[in-house]
């Protein structure tokens, strides 16, 4: 039939309200508050998983180390555009280093 309009279900344009602007953030580039959480992340399960006696002061003193050497560390200054939203998900709930650097590959 000529000029006929395949159905489409009532909920199927709720879904593609409620779906967009969840895909409009998956292209969203980073922050640099996003980034420095990311290395924060890092440092703490680095932490935990080489230095397991490691004091809350300690911990708090490598990350402070690790964010006067990513400032001045110029692929650190790229984050934002390097590392996908979905890689910064992935990498935030990740339970080790390794599950960590697997994320950002």
């Amino acid at each position: 039939m000529k000029g006929v309009s395949p159905r489409r279900s009532p909920s199927s344009g709720w879904l593609l309200l409620c779906v967009a602007p969840l895909l409009a953030a998956c292209g969203k580039p980073l922050a640099k508050s996003d980034c420095e959480a990311l290395l924060l992340r890092y440092v703490t399960l680095l932490a935990v998983s080489d230095r397991p006696d490691t004091s809350a002061a300690e911990r708090a003193q490598m990350v402070e180390k690790a964010r006067e050497k990513a400032s001045l560390d110029p692929e650190m200054a790229k984050c934002g555009k390097s590392i996908s939203r979905g890689q910064f998900d992935c990498a935030m709930v990740a339970p080790s280093t390794d599950e960590f650097e697997r994320c950002l590959m």
